[in-house]
């Protein structure tokens, strides 16, 4: 496997567990643990209107699964990246 694939392979392992547990903070309606996995740039009361706002994106969260591998460049040319499917009462 190339180097690369390896590199995106483990960040995708390391990016699950971590939006797993934010979905699953949300569905509990618990911003201050949600917040903890926001980066530091993203305030507050914007983790909190985006739980309230669109309880329903969390609501019933079951998992998180890549369903696809692609990059981008600052150029805009899509090589490679990860494409997440959160699944619960609904897939979105």
């Amino acid at each position: 496997m190339p180097a690369i694939i390896q590199t995106i392979t483990q960040v995708n392992s390391e990016l699950e567990p971590v939006i797993t547990k934010f979905m699953e903070a949300g569905a509990a309606k618990d911003v201050d643990t949600a917040y903890s996995y926001c980066h530091p740039s993203v305030p507050k009361e914007e983790v909190a209107r985006i739980i309230t706002s669109n309880y329903d994106l969390f609501n019933g969260f079951e998992d998180v699964t890549t369903s696809s591998l692609s990059v981008e460049s600052k150029a805009g040319i899509t090589m490679f990246g990860l494409v997440k499917q959160l699944e619960g009462g609904d897939a979105y």
